[in-house]
């Protein structure tokens, strides 16, 4: 499954692309009927492990190809990660919601909690 919002633009003229509306983003509408799928899924009380057993089941590929996991559903509630969690999902751009620190001694980024 690729991601859910992609970049796009559309040529205004030939000499000049803008992207279609604010933060260029177009909803695919196969995906956006899993996604939907899945909040109403989860609206009803069913648990985010029992609707990816679900989507794999009836084999529809996860993010990336990939099968469906609770955590692909559910993310981290306070980094905003999962379908359940990510604003986007609910026409929400938001952005920097991730900040990254360089630990000195590894030389590895950290999201501090």
């Amino acid at each position: 499954m690729a991601a859910f919002a992609t970049d796009t633009m559309s040529s205004v003229s030939s000499t000049r692309a803008v992207s279609r509306y604010a933060g260029g983003r177009v909803i695919d509408d196969a995906e956006a009927a899993i996604v939907r799928r899945i909040f109403e899924a989860f609206a009803t009380g069913k648990s985010p492990r029992a609707i990816a057993r679900e989507l794999n089941a009836e084999r529809i590929p996860g993010p990336g190809g990939r099968p469906w996991s609770d955590t692909t559903i559910r993310g981290h509630t306070l980094r905003r990660t999962g379908i359940l969690h990510n604003e986007l999902y609910i026409g929400r751009l938001v952005w920097n919601k991730q900040r990254y620190v360089k630990e000195p001694s590894s030389g590895k980024r950290l999201a501090p909690d």
